[in-house]
């Protein structure tokens, strides 16, 4: 029996054959292009059908794109960074004028 449910994380929606939404963004702002189509909209409302299965290609590739960043991000980057910047003085015969930072992100970069 069809039932309705609010949902705005896109790896509880994927597990759904159809989604109805009001929010005509939604696929944009989930990201959920490989995932779903629009099938019809009407009123205000817009009918998407989900293209694969729940453990799809897209849905491993997805998964396992977003282990790999986190791996990068919290592992690679600090880690190699750490190693790699004490290698510097070696290579440039000097220590350098800035400590290097090591988010990613760009948020706390120095100044």
């Amino acid at each position: 029996m069809p039932s309705s449910r609010i949902v705005d994380d896109n790896e509880v929606i994927i597990k759904y054959k159809y989604v109805i939404t009001s929010n005509s963004n939604l696929i944009k702002k989930l990201n959920l292009y490989q995932f779903f189509i629009p099938v019809k909209k009407f009123d205000n409302h817009l009918l998407l059908m989900n293209i694969g299965e729940y453990n799809n290609y897209y849905y491993s590739t997805y998964k396992m794109n977003k282990m790999l960043k986190y791996a990068y991000t919290k592992f690679w980057v600090p880690v190699m960074g750490r190693f790699i910047s004490k290698l510097i003085p070696i290579v440039e015969g000097r220590t350098p004028e800035k400590p290097p930072t090591f988010d990613i992100d760009g948020g706390n970069l120095n100044d």
